[in-house]
């Protein structure tokens, strides 16, 4: 209890001090402690009658002026990108087109292929097979390269005199199915006609018809070849 008593002796001693020192050097008063930190009462406020009103619209003005040409810059660039996403699509699909066209090509080419191939197995009734020339632009048939054909008709109706003979026009598979059968059968027709006026005979016995590219008798393969299902074929019945 001794030491006790002298320790908070001690300690009041030390909170004396303390509490005289702080009166003596005036720290207990707030104001003087964080007056010299305190900026002027005049420099907290602001007085808006001093702001240049002119200053404050030329920079309003140019803000304004500096958001138009940054709006402008923009719709430009969207407009610039457009345009050459436009162009870019339309190039793409130009290419691709021609991509679906070259493969339609070779498909209709690999099929005429492959009908050749199954019907080369097939026995072909055919009596003669004609690779005609044409002469005057096309429109008659040149005797010169016919005769060989007209002398076997000639001798197949003197066996037969009232045969139906038909003429079937053919051609390779380059250019449209189409336009393939419409060669196919003016030529046909051609063929037809020429017998007729050289042979005398009724029109009731000659008939002209048209399979285009159908039924080539050699594959596609190469231009010499092609030539080949170019061609004429004639039965007799």
């Amino acid at each position: 209890m001794k030491n006790f008593s002298v320790a908070f002796l001690v300690f009041l001693g030390w909170c004396i001090i303390g509490f005289y020192f702080l009166n003596a050097s005036d720290s207990l008063n707030r104001r003087s402690i964080f007056s010299s930190y305190l900026p002027p009462a005049q420099k907290v406020v602001l007085d808006f009658d001093d702001v240049d009103n002119s200053q404050s619209q030329n920079n309003l003005m140019k803000q304004e002026l500096e958001d138009s040409n940054i709006n402008s810059f923009v719709e430009n660039n969207l407009a610039r990108g457009n345009e050459q996403l436009i162009e870019t699509l339309n190039k793409s699909i130009e290419s691709k087109t021609l991509a679906i066209e070259k493969d339609r090509e070779r498909l209709r080419e690999a099929q005429l292929n492959t009908d050749s191939r199954k019907k080369n197995t097939v026995t072909r009734k055919v009596d003669y097979t004609f690779y005609p020339e044409f002469s005057i632009g096309g429109r008659v048939v040149d005797d010169y390269s016919s005769q060989d054909f007209l002398d076997y008709i000639k001798i197949r109706l003197e066996k037969k005199p009232n045969a139906k003979i038909k003429i079937i026009g053919y051609t390779d598979y380059v250019g449209s199915d189409i336009d393939n059968y419409k060669v196919a059968f003016k030529e046909a027709i051609q063929v037809r006609n020429y017998i007729l006026v050289r042979l005398k005979i009724p029109e009731s016995q000659v008939f002209a018809y048209s399979k285009g590219e159908n039924d080539p008798i050699v594959l596609n393969t190469n231009e010499s070849e092609r030539k080949k299902n170019n061609r004429i074929e004639v039965i007799i019945e």
